[in-house]
């Protein structure tokens, strides 16, 4: 009778993991513990011992790797009840949980795609540096989400207020907010290309996995993108959000195959800063497109750089992207793709241009960055049909960079038209004044 007993208890338990209900880590277990959502999971101490499989839940060892097989999924809770759901094909590392104020929790996700959701205690901020080869990303009270991959990082912010996700790839760092992603393409820092889009022109199937295959994003994009080339929430992982997040504070299902690994970052490893949830943007690597292009698009082969490049470096004063044009519509035209703007306040203006079908061009506002650069442009949506001429977009500068040497580029502006095409105006906002800046004393 006991022994049905216990068998009972435990199928219950295991419902109750299955369905996200995920109970917090309690006092007298340790401050990280991994459980199964489905398929194959296991953790590692190092990367050459043997597997450990987790048939259910266990404490997970600091600095252990976290793995998940193909059609895989887990689930991550940390002591302060934050989680992280580890889609397939995914390797992460998970370093000592530290108390806020006491150090950085950090997690290395080598390859796969993560859903993160860290909760903000009360009194202060969680302190959360999720590093991948090309980027750090620290996070603080936020939901997003992570794809790592041999080409680069996409991430995808869920909710982001300004100046709460600061991303960071070598020297340049520039910020998300809600409705915008980054795509940082390359195998490190010092060669990486990154680019910025709404989030909406995003569709991942990396990210979808833990939505039950559905786009979370709101994407208008009709072909799926993996830009990264994680292979993560591939073939079987639509369904990986039936598991952990399923009713466990709005965080959907694992895919399958993730490996998580949270544990310091190696000095190799520089980059993405976020600090509360932002989203990533999809592009497809198999087309690249030889223009400025913050949208999904493979990194445009022939302009490395010796540092990190925001969007793809233009080149003449007139971007045209080249990729053949489908659905009917044409090439999108910005011209110029830099502006300058040498007083503040101050404006310049470039136009947007595409023809076809009734269609939206989007011009997001300017992202300057943590330069002190200020700027913002109208209008932001134009709409065309076949006969459209050029519009004007006009920018507005506030501010100028108060750093100094002062950047090339203190903003960018994301242009995206019909088809997946897209463009990266730079602004460049300099001022032959003087600056005279005063701070309280403390």
């Amino acid at each position: 009778m006991a022994r049905q007993l216990g068998a009972a208890l435990l199928a219950v338990l295991i419902a109750v993991v299955a369905f996200g209900r995920i109970v917090p880590v309690s006092a007298a277990s340790g401050d990280k513990q991994l459980t199964r959502v489905k398929g194959s999971v296991g953790y590692k101490k190092s990367l050459s011992d043997e597997l450990h499989p987790v048939f259910s839940r266990e404490d997970l060892p600091d600095d252990a790797y976290a793995i998940t097989a193909a059609d895989a999924a887990a689930l991550l809770t940390l002591r302060d009840s934050s989680q992280v759901e580890i889609g397939s094909g995914t390797t992460v590392q998970v370093g000592a949980f530290n108390a806020v104020g006491a150090g950085q929790n950090q997690i290395t996700l080598a390859q796969g795609a993560l859903h993160f959701k860290v909760l903000h205690p009360q009194g202060g901020q969680s302190n959360y540096t999720f590093t991948t080869p090309t980027s750090q990303i620290a996070v603080r009270g936020t939901e997003g989400l992570i794809a790592v991959g041999q080409q680069g990082t996409q991430i995808a912010c869920v909710a982001c207020s300004p100046g709460d996700v600061v991303v960071q790839v070598g020297t340049k760092t520039f910020t998300l907010v809600t409705g915008q992603g980054a795509t940082v393409l390359g195998t490190s820092a010092a060669n990486a290309t990154i680019s910025v889009v709404n989030s909406n022109l995003i569709n991942n199937p990396a990210f979808n996995q833990f939505y039950h295959g559905v786009n979370p994003l709101g994407s208008t994009a009709g072909h799926l993108a993996d830009p990264t080339g994680s292979a993560s929430g591939g073939a079987g992982g639509a369904g990986a959000g039936a598991g952990a997040g399923a009713g466990a504070g709005g965080l959907g299902g694992l895919g399958a195959g993730t490996t998580l690994g949270l544990a310091a970052a190696g000095a190799a490893l520089t980059g993405l800063v976020v600090a509360d949830a932002s989203k990533p943007t999809p592009s497809p690597a198999p087309t690249p497109v030889p223009t400025a292009t913050p949208v999904p698009t493979a990194t445009p082969a022939g302009s490395p750089s010796p540092g990190p490049t925001v969007s793809v470096p233009s080149t003449p004063p007139s971007a045209s992207p080249e990729p053949s044009p489908s659905g009917g519509y044409s090439a999108l035209t910005v011209n110029p793709t830099t502006v300058s703007i040498t007083s503040v306040p101050g404006s310049a203006t470039f136009t947007v241009q595409q023809t076809g079908p009734a269609g939206t061009i989007t011009i997001a506002q300017p992202n300057c960055g943590s330069d002190g650069a200020a700027a913002s442009d109208s209008p932001n949506t134009v709409t065309f049909n076949s006969t459209s001429a050029p519009t004007t977009i006009t920018v507005n500068a506030s501010a100028a960079p108060t750093v100094s040497p002062a950047p090339t580029t203190a903003c960018t502006i994301a242009v995206t038209g019909a088809s997946g095409q897209s463009a990266t105006v730079n602004v460049d906002i300099r001022t032959t004044g003087v600056i005279i800046t005063s701070k309280k004393k403390h």
